[in-house]
């Protein structure tokens, strides 16, 4: 039988960023969550890791340059050549250094980053402020795909020294500017490749792109040359198209792929299987039916407070995702710092209040059309919310859609959606994005005083104890108005081989692992 590795590496929360205060996560190889350092001592130096992923489905666009990027999925096929200014650990989502060890905001229109010494591009040359300032020129561009519109409060950046860069901002956003810049925001392309950086990436990560078969596989060699190359163990990594579902569950146990991201509902097919090992992590990106809050019946108060109280979400957790995971009371996970305990069971299950509500809404004709995408986990979630749903009267409909950034967040074809919500580099932007108005990502332009005030509050601060009071009254709106329907946080699951050792740090999503943590085992 397969082995379970409880990923859940506390200790990791100790590690204190530079600056006060991607992606630390627990370990293949221990049930305690991962110590491996008698694995370290004993690794394969021409160790190459080869990882099952859909490379030509939804998800990784097949775009090499981060202003090139259209899905937060690209993060998986980017990080290794580019590595990023900034990370976010995903237990805790404290900032830690990358590319720059050290970062102040000096008021709120003004964040100046110290970059490491004596770091190097693939190609040689130097990465210094001058190479910083014309990256994130580059990243913040108006034609940058997905880049650009989380910068555009970037009004010049300049080089000061050759390790310090000055951004000065348009707008008091300057506390959310370090975190930004740990995701694709913060990766810099090479001056030399700012031009051919979609087809021939050059960055200053720990892996350089040697070949590239578009929709089939990636591969990559250790950069010698990278800051951190001696902490990093394995000889070379490969991306290899696997298709999502038992083909990734047969690949694993056949020995074709090392690794894989895997969904709970496949870890019955690796059963038989002493040497495959399992990784679990706390996700922090959850499931929910998003609604245009200006749109019937959504745009009643009431309706969307029966809705909340109709789901049971623990018999979600067991009927969706195996009983793994855990309940999303709120839009933030219980160990975020700025999680407001409050909110936990503010809408419990609770026909009887949900057929209430229900009556008192004064809405006709309780039922609405929503879109799911065409995934067994998404298919299996909206059958279960929409039978609860029907138990108090309230009629859902599906209309499966492959895309759903334009037909729902750009056409507005239905009022609703299943949708995933991944945590964003500033957890801000979970609020901003979501429920503020002139934001992609709010269809009916919902607008709240007091949560608008909020969330102009943390952007001007990195200081978390200022954060964690605005973050928690910011949760307590959302939940109180109902702005959505949270419903699970499910686990984040790594199938791997016992071949594989090191930590299995996983990042949010479809955005994998860091190969800098893992290793090839020496036989």
């Amino acid at each position: 039988m397969y082995k379970r590795i409880w990923a859940v590496l506390l200790v990791l929360a100790t590690v204190a960023a530079a600056c006060g205060d991607d992606d630390d996560a627990g370990g293949a190889g221990t049930p305690e969550g991962g110590d491996t350092s008698e694995e370290a001592a004993d690794f394969d130096p021409n160790g190459v890791l080869r990882y099952g992923v859909s490379l030509s489905g939804q998800g990784v666009s097949g775009r090499l340059a981060p202003f090139a990027s259209t899905s937060v999925c690209d993060v998986l096929v980017m990080a290794p050549i580019y590595d990023t200014l900034t990370h976010t650990n995903p237990l805790n989502g404290e900032l830690e250094p990358g590319l720059a060890d050290g970062w102040e905001v000096v008021d709120e229109r003004t964040v100046e980053l110290t970059l490491r010494e004596g770091v190097t591009f693939h190609d040689g040359s130097p990465f210094d402020a001058e190479a910083v300032k014309a990256g994130l020129e580059r990243n913040a561009a108006p034609d940058a795909a997905q880049t650009g519109s989380s910068l555009t409060a970037i009004d010049s950046i300049e080089a000061v020294d050759d390790l310090t860069v000055r951004i000065n901002l348009s707008e008091p956003v300057a506390g959310s500017i370090p975190a930004i810049l740990s995701g694709r925001e913060g990766m810099i392309v090479a001056p030399s490749a700012l031009e051919t950086a979609d087809t021939e990436p050059v960055g200053a990560g720990p892996f350089r792109l040697t070949e590239h078969q578009p929709g089939q596989q990636l591969t990559y060699e250790k950069n010698e040359d990278y800051w951190n190359a001696d902490e990093v163990h394995l000889a070379g990594v490969e991306l290899v198209e696997s298709e999502a579902g038992p083909p990734t569950t047969n690949a694993l146990l056949a020995g074709e792929i090392d690794m894989a991201q895997i969904s709970p509902d496949l870890l019955g097919g690796l059963e038989g299987d002493p040497n495959i090992e399992i990784a679990e992590q706390p996700a922090r990106s959850y499931y929910k039916l998003n609604w245009n809050l200006a749109e019937p019946p959504f745009d009643n108060l009431q309706f969307r407070q029966a809705i909340n109280h109709a789901i049971d979400r623990e018999a979600v957790l067991a009927a969706v995702f195996e009983g793994m995971g855990s309940v999303a009371w709120g839009p933030f996970p219980e160990d975020f710092y700025g999680y407001s305990p409050d909110v936990e069971g503010v809408y419990d299950y609770d026909p009887e209040e949900a057929q209430r509500l229900l009556e008192e809404s004064g809405v006709d004709d309780p039922s609405f059309t929503a879109f799911v995408p065409p995934t067994p986990v998404f298919t299996r979630f909206a059958e279960v919310i929409q039978a609860q749903l029907a138990e108090v009267g309230i009629d859902v409909e599906y209309v499966q859609s492959t895309d759903i950034v334009q037909d729902y967040f750009t056409d507005k074809g239905q009022p609703a959606t299943v949708i995933l919500w991944p945590p964003r580099p500033d957890p801000v932007d979970t609020l901003r994005v979501q429920f503020t108005p002139g934001n992609f990502n709010n269809l009916g332009e919902y607008s709240n005083d007091e949560l608008n005030g909020l969330v102009d509050q943390i952007l001007a601060t990195d200081d978390q104890d200022e954060r964690q009071p605005l973050f928690q009254d910011g949760s307590q709106i959302v939940v109180d108005e109902a702005l959505d329907l949270p419903v699970a946080y499910a686990p984040l699951l790594h199938a791997a081989r016992s071949n594989v050792g090191g930590e299995v740090v996983q990042n949010e999503n479809c955005q994998g692992v860091d190969f800098t943590k893992l290793q090839i085992n020496a036989e």
